[in-house]
């Protein structure tokens, strides 16, 4: 037997979900891109896509070193720490968004930026 119900957003199903709650604590822009993600698509709650699962699996919030260094290696470290010293950080990754989201979008979804964190599905 199999029951189908229906929700508008994925975040409306959220906060049922003990580690799922948690994407409903995001920015607003990143709840909303996680929905537009989710749009039409079936979810069975007992599979990868159930909030739970998700939320520790497949969303990874990544910090600006994280994504410039480690994962896109547009930076060393001590390149990004000159930046850091001289406070020049969000001048960088304001001068070259484009070409990170392009290549983050490149290997993951890509959800957004807010603040210093890179949101993306992986």
């Amino acid at each position: 037997m199999e029951v189908t119900i229906t929700f508008e957003r994925y975040s409306d199903i959220c906060n049922s979900f003990m580690y799922g709650k948690k994407i409903l604590e995001l920015p607003e822009r990143i709840v909303n891109a996680i929905d537009n993600y989710f749009d039409g698509k079936t979810i069975d709650v007992a599979g990868a896509n159930n909030p739970d699962v998700f939320y520790t699996k497949h969303l990874y919030q990544s910090t600006l070193r994280e994504t410039l260094v480690s994962d896109l290696r547009f930076l060393n470290q001590d390149e990004f720490s000159d930046l850091l010293e001289t406070g020049n950080v969000e001048n960088y990754v304001i001068e070259h968004l484009d070409h990170i989201v392009d290549a983050l979008k490149d290997k993951y979804y890509y959800l957004g930026l807010a603040g210093s964190t890179f949101y993306t599905i992986r």
